[in-house]
């Protein structure tokens, strides 16, 4: 039960590290301009597909806790 809803913290949270590790190569790179505003991109297309499953996933564990008390 506590898997689902840490499965669903780390789908939501995901992303994060993504944008970040993104926006770093692109400051180290020394990219400017539209290519650094740009940078980001694959995090927020991989939260647009993860969020809302790890939302469902942390419903659901939370639903089942609720239930077994």
């Amino acid at each position: 039960m506590t898997k689902v809803l840490w499965a669903g913290i780390l789908l939501m949270f995901l992303p994060l590290p993504i944008m970040l590790g993104e926006y770093l190569w692109a400051l180290l790179s020394g990219a400017g301009g539209d290519r650094l505003a740009a940078a980001g991109f694959w995090g927020v297309v991989v939260a647009y597909y993860l969020s809302p499953v790890g939302l469902g996933l942390v419903l659901l564990g939370l639903v089942r806790k609720l239930f077994q008390r």
